[in-house]
Formats: structure tokens, C-alpha cells, sequence
């Protein structure tokens, strides 16, 4: 099992630090923090309303 994470692990970072993946990256980044951002209020308000009944 360590192999193969091992292994996934190296072909992600080889694969994310080419320049073509470096750009696509930032451009897509600023709208995954958005909606990350977007989970998180909902989560948290739905966390909330759980608490409150």
C-alpha cells in the first residue's frame, strides 16, 4: 500500500509541476477557493441550526 501511494504521490507532483499544469492551476485556484469557502458557510451554518434544535 505504501508503494502505490508512494507511487501516486510522485506521478501528481510530476504532473503538477510542469509550467502548462503550473498555469492551469492558477487559473483555476481563485474559483476552488471560492467554493471551498462556499462549503464551509454552509457547513457551518448547518452545524448551527443541528446545534440550535
Amino acid at each position: 500500500m505504501f508503494t502505490i501511494v508512494l507511487v501516486w504521490d510522485v506521478i501528481i507532483a510530476v504532473a503538477l509541476g510542469s509550467r502548462r499544469a503550473l498555469a492551469r492551476l492558477a487559473r483555476v485556484v481563485p474559483w476552488l477557493t471560492k467554493i471551498a469557502g462556499g462549503f464551509l458557510i454552509l457547513f457551518g451554518i448547518a452545524l448551527i441550526v443541528a446545534v440550535v434544535q
